[in-house]
């Protein structure tokens, strides 16, 4: 049977803001209306040169721009999974309208983020891995670790909009935003924050995923 409604105030939590980057943009409510629709976001790879895979087809983010979320020194660093996630996080923030000057009104002690993912920054992995190879270990971005594990998305989030409540990562496969939605409730119901930033991220368009699946 379906789960019955909270009715406790003290246990009961309110989606206040979402954010998104997908295959359909960036507003929520124009992708609402496109899934309702029926509508596929898959469209051929032109990211890389997929003509020797057997698959050539993917749900392929275009027309992304990160301008005014991300700093541009760091931007260029960042691997897409942390670019997704910071900019869907403050524009969750923004929908809530407690983007900029706005956060002054959160208790950041008691504010968290827990944003999870399956791979982690595939890509820079996938490039320390090639330049291992090519040109050997010192030639390794000293960003590697960091912007490759899994929980760097959350970390980055939170240091962004000064978030300093549970922050970390949940890796669960497909169900990974679910397991988030689920445990960052259950922060606030516990008591142990009075905000949370909650969901998942993925970036694995790119020719080492698409060759292992």
């Amino acid at each position: 049977g379906a789960p019955k409604r909270e009715k406790d105030p003290k246990k009961r939590v309110v989606i206040t803001g979402m954010g998104l980057v997908s295959v359909f943009g960036s507003d929520v409510d124009a992708y609402y209306d496109r899934l309702l629709c029926g509508e596929s976001g898959i469209t051929l790879i032109d990211r890389f040169d997929a003509s020797k895979f057997p698959t050539r087809f993917g749900g392929q983010i275009r027309g992304f721009s990160s301008e005014g979320y991300v700093d541009p020194k760091n931007d260029k660093r960042l691997d897409d999974c942390c670019r997704f996630c910071v900019v869907a996080g403050k524009r969750a923030l923004e929908d809530a309208n407690l983007g900029g000057y706005q956060r002054s009104k959160i208790n950041m002690v008691r504010a968290g983020v827990l944003i999870g993912t399956g791979f982690g920054g595939l890509t820079v992995f996938s490039n320390g891995v090639r330049t291992l190879l090519e040109r050997g270990h010192r030639k390794i971005t000293p960003f590697f670790v960091p912007y490759t594990i899994s929980n760097m998305g959350s970390a980055l989030l939170a240091i962004d909009v000064g978030f300093m409540g549970p922050i970390y990562s949940i890796s669960a496969a497909c169900a990974t935003s679910n397991y988030c939605f689920y445990a960052a409730a259950n922060h606030i119901r516990r008591g142990e924050a009075d905000v949370m930033l909650a969901g998942g991220v993925e970036v694995s368009m790119i020719p080492i995923a698409l060759g292992g699946c």
